[in-house]
């Protein structure tokens, strides 16, 4: 997430100081003792925000867990996203959330395999655009 959008969910109508975000995830950090240089469940992005990349289990996972390294990302509007191998759905209501009026809730999908990637548009009203 962006760091506007974590302090507009955390200090919603206030206003704050940047460094109030990082101290608190400093504080995240250190409960969890997870540290910036080697993180293992809160990675920083520079100059945009922070991101979870630590282990979702639900009640029902798996004795051993999925290995998952990202090698492509999508850039869009200053956010970093991490595709995974196999399908990566972008769109409103998708794996991949981008929440803009011009982009469908199923807009496009990216298939990596191996180091192939494809890009195909789900029949979005206004198409799906690759570089500009």
């Amino acid at each position: 997430m962006s760091r506007a959008q974590l302090q507009k969910h955390l200090w919603p109508d206030t206003f704050v100081l940047d460094t109030n975000l990082a101290s608190l995830v400093t504080e995240i950090r250190r409960a969890l003792a997870d540290t910036a240089d080697d993180p293992r469940f809160v990675r920083t992005m520079h100059r945009f925000g922070y991101w979870f990349i630590g282990d979702v289990r639900g009640e029902h996972a798996a004795a051993e867990p999925a290995s998952a390294t990202v090698r492509y990302w999508l850039i869009w509007e200053g956010r970093q996203v991490g595709l995974l191998d196999g399908e990566n759905i972008v769109g409103r209501d998708a794996s991949i959330w981008i929440d803009a009026p011009g982009v469908s809730r199923h807009h496009a999908r990216i298939v990596l395999t191996g180091s192939d990637a494809t890009i195909e548009d789900l029949k979005s009203k206004n198409g799906t655009y690759v570089g500009d």
